[in-house]
């Protein structure tokens, strides 16, 4: 039978034609519904035609092309009810929109995604007084080639984005921090976590945390190295995916699965030359395709290398901070020393510029050094000393009111005639304080006051 006599059998059989001897008027009106007939089997959109009780009534050859996919007769479903043969099609988008057309009697048009057809079809459907057509095509590839561009786009974003989060991550926190965002945005997961591996090795330690969950705290916090889908990751160094988040043994809390629709997880372990320094996962409500899990293994490539590259940076910052603290402290020491010369004398020599951090290590070295030693002198020697302003002048005075304070005598010494016309012209106070040129004098005058305060 010719796809032509199976439409006119088809209309006969919904009883648009009766066998019965024809009118000129029913002639012309035969004629014509063979021509319509004719142009709708030529198009490349199926068509299907159905009467005001949802009875099919055509199926041009389009049409009748899907249905042995379909595990159904072209010929056998003419007459029948559509929601009856397709039961499956009942509460759907198509469903909705077929009955909006009819009652409302506007064309409508949409997009559907048919799990039998495993495909996309793109539907407009017209409606009429006894009825509705439908016209669809079949734009199954089309769809996927713009999702794999559309995912090839996300993964080149996804990729520019991790590159900027670890160059200008100021932290590891706000390194991974930028990251896990990251794969928020572009590959539209739930939520998405990195840990690192901490320094006894024995525990993995929750960085950073982006999605419908920002804490880092909770049980998900630290995990030991083997416990849980985290730790098991990290323990056998292999990656965990899956697109069957409910039934996965690995995911313990099925009930919040099912809760949040949760359709896909996927982790990685974090590793640089054989060393693990971390775990990344991400949970989707939706699979995840194989373009995605080749971007994320990309990704977790590059985050093992920023996590080893930040941790190498913040150690030598670490290293250099402690070698500048113990170099600033023994250049304090070196430069404001407090030496014991006799019993009851200690000298302090003052090298190089006297800021206000010297000044104040300078009085506390003094005053500790007067009262533990239980010194009666105290000299204090300027001599190299680069320059002496207000500022300088002041630390002296208040160095010598604070040791004569403590009961002490308290001797300057090293005041060049450069200097003393300084604080002459400063109009610096020295009335109260004995001053020497050098330290050899400042020394034999301390000398002798020792002398005349010893007991006969």
């Amino acid at each position: 039978m010719t796809l032509e006599n199976q439409a006119a059998a088809s209309i006969r059989a919904a009883g648009d034609v009766r066998d019965a001897e024809l009118s000129g008027e029913e002639h012309d009106l035969r004629t014509a519904t063979a021509q319509t007939i004719g142009i709708l089997e030529r198009i490349t959109d199926g068509v299907m035609a159905f009467d005001g009780e949802w009875r099919i009534t055509f199926l041009n050859h389009r049409a009748a092309e899907l249905m042995p996919r379909l595990h159904k007769s072209p010929q056998e479903l003419i007459g029948k009810n559509i929601w009856e043969e397709f039961p499956d099609l009942v509460g759907t988008k198509a469903y909705e929109q077929y009955h909006r057309a009819v009652a409302e009697q506007t064309p409508v048009a949409f997009e559907i995604f048919y799990p039998p057809l495993d495909g996309w079809l793109e539907i407009r459907a017209f409606p009429s007084s006894d009825g509705l057509s439908v016209y669809f095509q079949d734009i199954t590839e089309r769809k996927r080639a713009a999702e794999a561009l559309a995912e090839q786009t996300h993964a080149a974003m996804l990729g520019a984005d991790i590159g900027l989060a670890l160059t200008q991550g100021a932290t590891i926190k706000d390194m991974l921090g930028r990251c896990a965002e990251a794969i928020v945005q572009h590959l539209d997961a739930a939520f998405a976590r990195i840990w690192t591996l901490s320094a006894d090795e024995h525990v993995l330690i929750l960085q950073a945390s982006a999605g419908m969950y920002t804490h880092l705290d909770g049980p998900h916090g630290h995990v030991p190295v083997g416990k849980f889908k985290i730790g098991l990751i990290a323990a056998e160094r292999k990656p965990h995916l899956t697109n069957e988040v409910l039934g996965d043994e690995r995911v313990g809390d099925q009930e919040w699965a099912r809760r949040e629709g949760m359709v896909a997880f996927a982790g990685y372990p974090l590793i640089v030359d054989d060393n693990l320094v971390g775990v990344m996962a991400m949970f989707a409500r939706k699979a995840l395709s194989e373009a995605t899990l080749q971007a994320m293994s990309s990704v977790a490539n590059g985050i093992a290398l920023g996590i080893e590259r930040k941790r190498s940076e913040e150690d030598r910052e670490r290293l250099q901070q402690e070698i500048i603290g113990m170099q600033r402290s023994l250049l304090a020491e070196l430069s404001t020393p407090l030496i014991p010369i006799k019993d009851g004398i200690v000298v302090m020599p003052l090298i190089g510029v006297m800021n206000k951090e010297r000044a104040a290590q300078m009085l506390e070295t003094l005053l500790k050094g007067v009262t533990t030693s239980g010194a009666r002198v105290a000299i204090l020697d300027i001599t190299g000393v680069r320059a002496v302003d207000t500022h300088v002048a002041n630390i002296l005075l208040m160095a010598a009111q604070a040791v004569q304070l403590l009961g002490a005598e308290i001797i300057i010494t090293g005041i060049r005639g450069s200097v003393a016309q300084i604080l002459v012209k400063l109009a610096v106070d020295l009335k109260n304080v004995t001053t020497r040129r050098n330290l050899q004098a400042g020394i034999e005058h301390a000398e002798a006051l020792m002398g005349r305060a010893r007991p006969n």
